[in-house]
């Protein structure tokens, strides 16, 4: 809410088959989609944090944004026996 001055967020956390997978989306500002994966050079540390520990999980981490139309944000986790 604070970055992208959003007056709205909606977290969805869904379980798909092998997989959790979880969906940010806000109303914000949004992001030039060139620059989403410039994040870390733009010192963005919580998304690069949330990227990481998808990436531990050895789960996937994408951001869809486009600037006047809000961010989403979605990770997807697999699930493990």
């Amino acid at each position: 809410k604070r970055h992208a001055k959003a007056s709205k967020v909606v977290i969805r956390l869904e379980s798909q088959v092998g997989k959790i997978k979880m969906i940010v989306v806000d109303n914000g500002e949004g992001l030039d989609q060139t620059k989403v994966n410039d994040l870390s050079s733009m010192c963005k540390l919580v998304i690069i944090g949330m990227r990481e520990r998808a990436q531990l999980l050895h789960g996937t981490f994408n951001i869809e944004s486009d600037i006047g139309k809000g961010t989403a944000i979605i990770v997807e986790i697999p699930l493990v026996d």
